[in-house]
């Protein structure tokens, strides 16, 4: 059986759907999920609580109101970009909810950010097949391309296995070229 690849955005599609994306708090859900690769579900359920902005480390832990999909805590490192759009989202909104992400302080369902994301796809006229849940294949296979770990991403996608991952392993090819040559033995 052939392997499929995710459908992902690249970074210049991804740039072509952010004008679209007329509500100021859908498009930092968005900016989220690209920056995280957290899922859907798992930002829905992300509390003020979880995300330490001095530390810039952002929890994604049971509670009892939500469980992860592999049931294990983790921790995701807060990029230079989600830390401005957290800080300033923290400072705009009212605080009264502990939802980080919410409508009228109630949680966002699956179905709301689904339909609506895929909304805004089809308005922006890039490719229809793009989904939530591509933003966080978008986020491993950036990671990919630029060089990152399979195993550091395996840790931040919260993947029970390697083996998971390695979907994206076929985005930087190339990359194997410079691995090998690290082995050079003299003829002489």
């Amino acid at each position: 059986m052939r392997e499929v690849a995710p459908c992902y955005f690249t970074l210049e599609q991804f740039q072509i759907l952010i004008p679209f994306i007329i509500d100021r708090d859908f498009k930092e859900l968005c900016i989220t999920a690209l920056t995280t690769g957290m899922r859907l579900s798992e930002l829905a359920a992300l509390k003020w609580k979880d995300i330490d902005l001095t530390r810039r480390i952002l929890l994604v832990q049971n509670s009892e109101t939500f469980t992860t999909k592999t049931k294990r805590n983790r921790v995701i490192p807060i990029s230079d970009m989600l830390f401005k759009v957290l800080y300033e989202r923290k400072e705009r909104i009212s605080t009264e909810c502990e939802l980080v992400f919410h409508r009228q302080g109630e949680r966002l369902s699956k179905d709301y950010i689904s339909k609506k994301f895929k909304k805004y796809v089809l308005q922006a006229k890039i490719d229809k097949r793009l989904h939530f849940h591509s933003l966080r294949h978008s986020f491993a296979s950036l990671l990919v391309q630029q060089g990152v770990s399979i195993y550091a991403i395996q840790k931040f996608l919260g993947h029970s296995t390697i083996a998971v991952t390695q979907i994206y392993s076929h985005l930087q090819p190339e990359s194997l070229h410079s691995e090998v040559n690290k082995i050079s033995v003299s003829m002489n």
